[in-house]
């Protein structure tokens, strides 16, 4: 945001179905002439985040606040405009004490519905509430996250990579 010390947090009650965190080293190798093996130099470091949680809706009152929840978390990935300028959405993750805040950006999100999930269909039987929408109770979010670490990686035990103390 423009103003990055006032946070826009995104909370979910949620059941995390998986989570894997992808540490990769690369490498490139070279061949020399009248050698049959070949010779590596460190090229670089990547990380990847990617997860997956189930969002359910016990009652009729918390659907819509939980949808306008989704609806954000998914905008993460469009941009921003300041200026007629586009610009990228950057975050800060947090999964338990796993993860706590890393920095990066939502390079994709996937909303997915299972067959075997009821959707809110009831309608209030005296006719007053005529604001029921149509949502699924369950729904299977998937999220891709590139974190963009605030620390320089290197090959320590002490690297905050995760569980910071």
């Amino acid at each position: 945001t423009d103003t990055p010390t006032i946070d826009n947090v995104i909370q979910f009650r949620a059941f995390l179905d998986s989570m894997s965190d992808n540490y990769t080293g690369n490498w490139n190798s070279y061949k020399y002439n009248g050698r049959a093996e070949e010779f590596y130099t460190y090229a670089g470091f990547q990380r990847g985040i990617d997860f997956s949680f189930k969002i359910h809706t016990q009652t009729r009152a918390e659907q819509q606040p939980l949808w306008n929840k989704l609806n954000y978390l998914v905008a993460q990935t469009a941009p921003e405009y300041r200026n007629n300028r586009m610009r990228g959405v950057f975050s800060r993750l947090t999964i338990g004490d796993w993860m706590d805040e890393i920095p990066g950006f939502f390079t994709s999100i996937g909303l997915s519905w299972a067959t075997a999930y009821p959707w809110e269909i009831q309608q209030d039987p005296e006719g007053l509430d005529s604001d029921v929408k149509q949502y699924p109770h369950i729904l299977d979010v998937s999220c891709t996250f590139q974190p963009i670490h605030n620390f320089a990686p290197s090959n320590s035990k002490t690297t905050p990579f995760i569980a910071r103390a």
